[in-house]
């Protein structure tokens, strides 16, 4: 059975990042909302060092991977962050928001109530219909467009920004992690963006809960 494109976005980004009820229980475990973010640092720090000491060719599949688990670990702060500054939370489209900020595609002044109440992930459920009908007309297989063509509908502000700066950092992961100790170096980078991540993420919810009002 052939997935609909529009559905295996939001269960693609899922998978990255996890379920949010999930890890916000865990973090709740915690003593303090900066132990839990120490620990998502140290686990996607680590996970960085690791897989930048392999031997070069390996390199090429242990870094693609050690970035998506550094952002599942990302998602995992800023949803902890949330919860602490007791924001309201929409999982993804919080994090795809964060992510524009973090990217430099998106200003903290266009946070409105109206950027809020614009649902993002769901919204790839529209672009889907305007997708399939120019498909169709076209007499071109939608699986073939659908998920470039739905990001950039459904976010089109943070689909070019948000490209460029994954492709800036994993440039740099890929160009370190060539040289000797390139492993312990990329772990130092991934730290920094996760710690700019997370600056990213408290500003993201400081104006969500100044625009929104507390989720309690």
């Amino acid at each position: 059975m052939e997935l609909d494109p529009a559905t295996l976005f939001p269960k693609l980004l899922l998978g990255i990042v996890g379920d949010a009820d999930e890890i916000m229980k865990k973090a709740d475990g915690w003593d303090s909302a900066t132990q839990w973010r120490w620990w998502q640092n140290t686990q996607a720090t680590a996970a960085a060092v690791v897989s930048g000491v392999v031997p070069f060719p390996f390199v090429l599949a242990t870094t693609p991977a050690s970035m998506l688990f550094t952002y599942r670990k990302m998602a995992h702060v800023a949803w902890g962050i949330g919860k602490d500054l007791n924001a309201h939370i929409e999982p993804l489209d919080d994090m795809l928001l964060i992510t524009g900020i973090w990217a430099g595609g998106i200003k903290t002044a266009s946070l409105t109530a109206a950027r809020f109440a614009t649902p993002i992930v769901s919204g790839a459920l529209v672009s889907y219909a305007g997708v399939a009908l120019a498909a169709a007309a076209k007499q071109v297989p939608v699986k073939e467009i659908a998920i470039r063509k739905i990001i950039e509908k459904a976010f089109p502000e943070l689909s070019k920004t948000v490209a460029i700066k994954i492709g800036q950092e994993g440039g740099k992961q890929f160009t370190i992690r060539v040289i000797p100790l390139g492993g312990f170096i990329s772990g130092g980078m991934t730290l920094a963006s996760m710690t700019s991540f997370s600056r990213s993420a408290t500003v993201y919810y400081s104006k969500k809960r100044q625009v929104l009002g507390t989720a309690q």
